[in-house]
């Protein structure tokens, strides 16, 4: 259960996997309430890192756009510092996606 929250699975993936492995509605709330957790914040969560990687995608688009309108050498390192800063927010969902 801990992985599928760190992982920010939605919570319907969550649910479903709870039933595949024999919960009945009543035992998912209990682990719901064991974990104090809501699922409207697992939802949140969920939206949270979608969106953050949404945002790494367009950090990309933006970034691969940039040399076109200024071609100076600074312009091209900090281009390719956020094509690297926006594969790596697309792939993780979380700002701080070079943390260990």
């Amino acid at each position: 259960m801990r992985t599928m929250i760190s992982a920010r699975w939605h919570p319907d993936r969550i649910e479903a996997y709870l039933t595949e492995r024999g919960c009945s509605a009543a035992d998912i709330e209990q682990i719901y309430s064991h974990y104090n957790l809501r699922r409207t914040h697992l939802l949140a969560e969920y939206r949270s890192r979608r969106n953050l990687r949404i945002v790494g995608v367009l950090i990309v688009v933006g970034s691969i756009g940039i040399p076109l309108i200024n071609s100076g050498g600074t312009v091209l390192v900090v281009s390719l510092g956020l094509i690297a800063y926006g594969i790596a927010l697309a792939i993780t969902g979380s700002l701080t996606v070079y943390q260990p």
